[in-house]
């Protein structure tokens, strides 16, 4: 269940980087630009995307946040640089996780192949 939280650390940090950049933003620049709103939107959401249990919508949502840092460059894009190391943790962290089968799997059936991890998931039940 720990390990569930931290598929959100991204969206954490991504909330604070907001923040954060909304301040700097904020000080330097009267009025708040729209493209940047909508940049911070984008941003939130990708990192939000990571924890998703499809590999290819974390994929995507990597891209996004990779282009998201690059496009906005040296002005707001290095304040998202630990969202996108997080994110990059969390990808490789959950691909290393192993293949549980389900509870309707508690022993091998004919004609089904299973890895050796399921194999060994089997094992412990």
């Amino acid at each position: 269940m720990a390990v569930r939280i931290l598929w959100f650390l991204p969206v954490v940090l991504a909330v604070i980087t907001d923040l954060v950049a909304a301040v700097f933003v904020r000080q330097n620049q009267p009025d708040y630009p729209v493209q940047f709103v909508t940049f911070q939107i984008v941003m939130a959401g990708a990192a939000l995307l990571v924890a998703a249990p499809q590999r290819w919508l974390r994929l995507v949502a990597f891209l996004v946040l990779l282009f998201g840092v690059l496009l906005a460059g040296m002005s707001v894009g290095m304040f998202y640089l630990p969202t996108l190391g997080a994110a990059g943790w969390i990808m490789a962290m959950r691909l290393s996780d192993r293949a549980t089968p389900s509870f309707l799997d508690t022993k091998p059936q004919n004609g089904v192949i299973y890895t050796e991890s399921e194999l060994d998931a089997m094992k412990y039940r």
